[in-house]
């Protein structure tokens, strides 16, 4: 069983899911995560969507400065991407790592772990003024066309599924994009 099969799977549940990608090694979850197309990408969020929230995760654990996943997105090219989180005081700063970066820039943004109907947001119009020592200077998301077009105005809505494993949907000025993408916990930064 893979988690592709059992997003094939018309009675799947959450429940089946998350207990099958905990059950995983951390390698593993990052590589069946890491597999899955975009229509397995949308089922996962209509189903974590549909769910009570039932899992309260950590981006940067107590006692971390940053923490990696490995993302895959529904996109047809440059699907695989990394984002890095670090703690910056009270908040928690992320940036997008992928093989455009040297084009498109980092795509900086602020975590909001509020209240948002179980979900928290990656605010891409939100950049952090400081970032941790070796990462990139922060720029704004719409000072260049390239990183306007991918970048300004968005908002992805985040999921937890495991406490290594978030589903994520892709928002810009309040609509919905029908992009999607599933974050898992670096093996190296695994729970």
């Amino acid at each position: 069983m893979t988690l592709t099969s059992l997003l094939d799977d018309p009675g799947a549940t959450l429940a089946r899911i998350r207990a099958h990608v905990a059950a995983l090694t951390p390698a593993d979850r990052v590589a069946e995560c890491r597999s899955i197309a975009a229509k397995h990408q949308e089922r996962l969020w209509e189903l974590a969507s549909a769910a009570p929230t039932g899992v309260d995760g950590q981006l940067v654990p107590a006692g971390e400065a940053t923490a990696t996943f490995m993302g895959r997105n529904s996109l047809r090219a440059f699907s695989h991407f990394e984002k890095r989180f670090a703690r910056q005081g009270a908040d928690v700063v992320g940036r997008n790592v992928h093989p455009l970066g040297w084009l498109i820039g980092p795509g900086y943004f602020l975590v909001d772990q509020g209240v948002h109907g179980g979900r928290i947001r990656f605010d891409y119009s939100r950049v952090p003024t400081e970032v941790p020592a070796g990462w990139p200077t922060p720029s704004d998301n719409k000072s260049s066309m390239f990183a306007r077009a991918v970048y300004g105005d968005l908002l992805d809505k985040v999921l937890w599924i495991t406490a290594d494993v978030l589903i994520g949907a892709a928002f810009r000025r309040g609509l919905p994009l029908g992009s999607y993408f599933v974050l898992a916990r670096s093996a190296a930064d695994a729970l």
